[in-house]
């Protein structure tokens, strides 16, 4: 399934595929692939896409709204 929110929380901070790519430890095809769900992301992966995000994983998943990441 094409993850739309992958790319929207990229485009919205003006960050290149190559560079997320480059935080996961993945090539800038691997992670092309996340976005257009043609692969699925590692939990691990996940998570660090949240903090580069700053957002939640829920969100990425398209499993809730709000962008911003809860403070505990």
């Amino acid at each position: 399934m094409k993850n739309n929110r992958f790319r929207e929380a990229r485009e919205e901070r003006n960050l290149t595929q190559e560079y997320v790519a480059n935080q996961l430890s993945v090539t800038r095809q691997a992670y092309g692939r996340y976005e257009s769900g043609e692969r699925e992301c590692s939990f691990d992966n996940l998570r660090k896409l949240s903090r580069l995000f700053d957002t939640t994983i829920d969100y990425l998943l398209c499993n809730e709204f709000p962008q911003q990441a809860h403070s505990f």
